[in-house]
């Protein structure tokens, strides 16, 4: 016999789950706090890491080239990677003769010591691998910008310096005629290791 003050019984509702004054399944009610909390949770914790990384930005914005601001390790991997784009730098264009002078441009053997030449050699490896990188594909001026834009201004500005060995004088020029490059590697490990020390 039906108790006329019980509660109708739902058809569609699951057997067994508690039922509160509105007609509403409670069932899950806490599993869907304890969801909820854990998303709070999550939220907190993206939240600090975002705070964190606008720190790091606020506090130092000039990026992976800025010299004053990297740590030792950042310094030693910035040194190889300059090294080595300043060898190629040499070898592609530095070890031939240059056509608006009677002479060929060398750097002097110790360049990474001169800070004004590490400074205009970074800006213009920087530059390069903006102007040659793998999504340019498309055509444009770019390359060409960099040529007449970046690297024979800033070479003219490193012989105004005086960063360049003297230059041997040609009568004419009849074609390339490429000189050994100078290269100490040994030497140079030691500066980096002495610079990243340093700033250790």
């Amino acid at each position: 016999m039906t108790d006329e003050h019980s509660t109708p019984a739902d058809a569609d509702a699951p057997m067994g789950q508690p039922w509160d004054a509105t007609g509403q399944s409670d069932a899950g009610g806490s599993g869907a706090d304890e969801v909820l909390a854990a998303l709070l949770e999550s939220v907190e914790e993206h939240q600090e890491r975002l705070d964190a990384l606008q720190e790091l930005l606020t506090a130092t914005p000039d990026g992976p080239w800025n010299w004053s601001m990297l740590s030792a390790e950042e310094r030693g991997k910035l040194w190889v990677r300059l090294y080595e784009w300043v060898g190629w730098l040499e070898y592609r264009y530095l070890r031939y003769p240059s056509p608006s002078k009677n002479g060929i441009p060398e750097l002097v053997p110790d360049w990474y010591r001169h800070p004004i030449a590490v400074e205009l050699l970074t800006s213009l490896m920087v530059a390069h691998a903006s102007a040659y990188r793998k999504k340019a594909s498309v055509p444009s001026f770019v390359l060409v910008e960099w040529h007449e834009r970046c690297l024979w201004p800033t070479l003219a500005r490193m012989d105004h310096l005086g960063l360049f060995r003297g230059a041997t004088s040609r009568e004419h020029w009849d074609g390339p005629a490429p000189h050994e490059t100078h290269r100490d590697d040994d030497r140079f490990t030691d500066w980096v290791t002495h610079d990243t020390q340093l700033h250790d």
